[in-house]
């Protein structure tokens, strides 16, 4: 009989291991699927989950491309472009914003109308393209799509030569 409970006490241990491991698993699985490995900033997937639930009057969303990567990448290798990623996401995350890696060199912003000016004050350090869209103006991923489409068209002046 004792033989008989310390086999199911192990057996319940081996099972109690096995569902806190399974856990902890999951967890770091559920992180990956949100977070950019590179910045740590939240990626597209949690960019998403966060537009899910409309943005409040006087908030938006800046869409920022960094500017030439590719030319540091081609020029300097990847390294240092990832370092390049690296810094602009510590600048975003130092200056309190909430913001998301969606990929490449293409990053976003949630912020109100009072934080814009603070968002310049970093963007002006690296080159960087951008387009902003607010809550007033849709919701969800149209938001994004809007302030995408904004950003690709400054882009597009500034290689043009006209006025940004």
């Amino acid at each position: 009989m004792i033989q008989q409970n310390c086999d199911l006490a192990a057996l319940f241990c081996d099972y109690l291991l096995s569902a806190l491991y399974a856990a902890g698993y999951r967890e770091e699985l559920e992180r990956q699927a949100r977070y950019d490995w590179l910045t740590g900033l939240g990626n597209r997937r949690a960019l998403e989950r966060r537009l899910a639930d409309s943005l409040p009057r006087g908030w938006g969303l800046a869409f920022l491309d960094l500017d030439d990567l590719k030319k540091v990448n081609d020029s300097q290798g990847h390294q240092a472009g990832d370092q390049l990623l690296q810094r602009f996401a510590e600048a975003l995350r130092q200056a309190g914003f909430e913001a998301f890696r969606l990929g490449g060199d293409e990053f976003a912003v949630l912020l109100s109308r009072q934080q814009v000016e603070k968002l310049y004050q970093v963007v002006d350090c690296f080159q960087v393209s951008y387009g902003f869209a607010w809550a007033e103006e849709g919701s969800g991923v149209e938001l994004l799509a809007l302030a995408d489409q904004r950003m690709y068209e400054q882009k597009h002046r500034k290689k043009t030569g006209r006025s940004v």
